[in-house]
């Protein structure tokens, strides 16, 4: 018999690891999952056993099955070591954190943010010391990872503009900050913000000084390289350089950010095999000049590409491309083949056993799909597209694969494919390679004048860039949330690494190919008529409601009147009759009021309330039960998960409370007042900017520190951005959230 393919044991042990951290994560909800497993493990392998007694007669079989039988004991130690080294990387976090509280601080400037919130700059601090008072004794704790730290600016001496701050790398800020905990886990949701960028705190800092410090070796060479790119380039310019030689986007203006996002040419930001392989092409062209013996050039490479990962701080693009190129060079080396796939499978095993958390990073996830895509059908496209030039066959079919094996992870973190990424990698990776080795060579040797090159070009790639984005057809939105087994398994079939006849190849990818169409266009139906709809309604009381396909919630802001009528009457006009649930977060002595309103004109099934009115108002919770309604209690920051959204309350003596909505690719946060005691509170526990932020009071201060999508409020705030509005008076203002893409209705 033909064997269907080459047999890699990396790649079974990388998977097998893999499933020992989704069993870690799903161990930290519930022991269901873990078990459940055990047991299924348990019983193949006792069915193995049971088939060596059975069939120990015919040779062969039981050679195998013996075979089989190391190597599934070897699988099952790999899922364990998966699941332990997830269990540990966890565990350490978690230790990491502290008392979230205002501390006195002091830290080493690490690398400075882009400043686009007026007021407001962030920084990211390096061995940043903390003083926690405890009563008449002073404990020094020295945190041993980096902090994100809000700096409040202070206005200019004419008080209309805020006066800049000099922040380089090297610099000393000390002061009193809110510090936070970065969460790392929420149910089976992982944030790998802080750690895909390298800091495990945030802080909110309104009273600093800074004084001048020594830069770490290396935050001095990215500052130096910040510095030349600075000088010789322009404003406009020199972000984008920053980032194609760091994978630091930080700089980049949300605008020129976004639009390279809808193009598909984002990649080119972030450091990769791209970067890597123009990195090493300089690197070999020097060696051959030098005609240094092969095992120098390997230790020089080696050396080479570990400064390199470090500077771009170690992020999984970089890593994966290092690490392929070393297997490769190593090859080499050894004289042994090498083998693509497998080193795309080693190189994840490595930086997962490194650090698991990376498993749920889209940046990992998009690396080794992009490079799992271009292994798997590159080949075929070539074969394809052989009547081209060699130059443009490569680029074209390089750019194919990598589209096509991140296309599901695009819809799902992004919500659209850009549709002509293909033809943008044609115009603007030849310019990227040019100015890439004119920027390593420049910042080498800086020659003021040489600067013209790069600055020119990249004006060109900006120009494409922004020009493609607003095109309507340059990306296509649609929802990609399932089927992704399916669709990787027909790019592996239809790879060259599947032996299967051509007939019985197409067969099988068509079958699965009318499966996968119809899962997505199932997924894409659902989630088009089911988004969640926000709306605020400015009647003689804060009116909200959040709604779905499904269910309609109404949120009370709390009421200054007795008199609820144009509730009722807008419910009347809107056609509600079925109301899921009533949420009264805020204090509002007729609550009750509105309750019996609403009931004359909509049917209410649940009742969300503040724990203190239920100790106050008793009688009129059983007249609700009696009623067939549930009542719920809103606990303080504690999440009370519905059918479909979680709601979580916030508050304290000295602020109003907040209602926290989350839900999938959806979150919203209902607040009272914006200023600085709500900021500063909230800051604790809302450690993610939510989509949309609903208040009756505008305060700039607040929404530049969340940095929402939308805000809807009840006063006119001044409209700088488009993501501001204003509810007219007893009007209506909508926004729907479809995929995690808000929509004005």
């Amino acid at each position: 018999m033909k064997k269907l393919f080459n047999f890699r044991p990396i790649i079974l042990f990388c998977l097998m690891f893999v499933i020992g951290i989704l069993l870690g994560l799903a161990c930290m909800n519930s022991y269901l999952p873990v078990l459940i497993s055990v047991l299924c493990i348990v019983s193949v392998f006792a069915i193995f056993l049971a088939a060596i007694k059975i069939f120990k007669f015919k040779k062969k079989f039981f050679a195998l099955v013996f075979r089989l039988k190391y190597i599934f004991a070897i699988c099952f130690a790999v899922i364990f070591a998966g699941f332990l080294i997830f269990n540990l990387a966890v565990t350490i976090y978690n230790n990491k954190d502290i008392e979230e509280k205002r501390y006195e601080f002091i830290g080493t400037v690490f690398a400075i943010n882009k400043d686009e919130n007026d007021g407001y700059v962030s920084v990211v601090l390096e061995n940043v010391n903390i003083e926690n008072i405890l009563g008449e004794w002073k404990e020094i704790i020295t945190l041993s990872d980096k902090t994100l730290i809000t700096l409040k600016l202070d206005l200019s001496e004419d008080e209309e503009e805020y006066a800049e701050l000099d922040l380089k790398a090297g610099l000393i800020i000390s002061g009193f900050a809110s510090f936070k905990n970065i969460k790392l886990i929420n149910g089976y949701s992982v944030n790998t913000y802080g750690v895909r960028n390298g800091f495990r705190y945030f802080a909110y800092c309104d009273e600093y000084e800074i004084s001048e410090g020594k830069a770490g070796f290396v935050s001095g060479v990215r500052q130096y390289a910040a510095d030349v790119l600075e000088k010789n380039l322009s404003e406009d310019v020199y972000p984008t350089a920053y980032a194609l030689i760091f994978g630091d986007k930080s700089l980049i203006k949300s605008q020129t950010m976004e639009a390279f996002s809808l193009t598909g040419m984002a990649h080119i930001l972030a450091v990769s095999g791209l970067h890597v392989g123009i990195l090493m092409s300089i690197l070999f062209f020097v060696f051959k000049k030098l005609n240094l013996l092969y095992k120098y050039q390997f230790v020089i490479s080696f050396l080479v590409l570990f400064f390199y990962a470090m500077l771009c701080s170690f992020s999984p693009s970089v890593l994966r491309a290092s690490l392929m190129c070393l297997i490769y060079l190593m090859s080499k080396l050894l004289k042994r083949p090498y083998d693509s796939f497998s080193a795309l499978f080693f190189a994840a095993l490595i930086i997962l056993t490194i650090s698991p958390l990376y498993l749920f990073d889209a940046g990992f996830q998009m690396s080794f799909c992009a490079v799992f895509g271009i292994i798997l059908l590159m080949p075929r496209f070539k074969r394809l597209f052989r009547f081209l030039p060699n130059f443009l066959n490569n680029l074209i079919s390089v750019s194919l694969s990598a589209q096509i094996g991140v296309l599901p992870l695009l819809s799902l973190y992004f919500g659209f494919v850009p549709a002509l990424a293909i033809f943008f990698n044609i115009l603007i990776i030849p310019l990227i390679t040019v100015i890439y080795i004119s920027l390593i060579i420049l910042l080498l040797v800086p020659i003021p004048f040489m600067f013209s090159l790069p600055q020119f070009l990249l004006e060109i790639v900006l120009f494409i860039v922004r020009m493609g984005s607003l095109l309507s057809f340059s990306n296509v939105k649609f929802v990609f949330d399932k089927g992704f087994i399916i669709y990787y398994s027909i790019i592996l079939i239809a790879s060259m690494l599947i032996f299967l006849k051509p007939k019985f190849k197409a067969a099988v990818c068509s079958f699965l190919g009318i499966i996968l169409v119809a899962v997505v266009f199932l997924s894409n139906l659902e989630n088009r008529y089911s988004p969640y709809t926000v709306c605020y309604y400015d009647l003689s009381c804060d009116i909200y409601s959040i709604s779905d396909n499904e269910n309609f919630y109404l949120i009370s802001g709390g009421n200054k009147f007795e008199d609820y009528k144009d509730v009722s009457d807008m419910l009347k006009n809107k056609r509600i009759t079925k109301i899921e649930g009533v949420i009264i977060f805020q204090e509002d002595e007729n609550y009750m009021s509105l309750i019996v309103e609403v009931l004359t004109c909509a049917e209410i099934n649940n009742v969300y309330i503040r724990e203190s009115f239920i100790a106050d108002d008793i009688i009129y919770m059983q007249t609700l039960v009696e009623k067939g309604i549930s009542v719920y209690i809103l606990e303080y920051k504690q999440p009370l998960k519905l059918q479909n959204i979680s709601l979580t309350l916030y508050g304290d003596l000295h602020i109003k409370n907040a209602l926290y909505v989350d839900a999938y690719k959806f979150s919203a946060l209902f607040v009272g007042n914006t200023n600085k005691s709500t900021m500063e509170y909230l800051g604790q526990y809302v450690f993610l900017s939510p989509q949309i932020i609903v208040t009756n009071s505008y305060e700039k201060e607040f929404i530049t520190f969340y940095q929402p999508q939308v805000l809807l409020c009840k006063y006119q705030p001044n409209l700088e951005k488009d993501k501001i509005f204003a509810v007219r008076a007893y009007g209506e203002l909508i926004f729907t959230v479809n995929n995690g893409i808000i929509i004005k209705s």
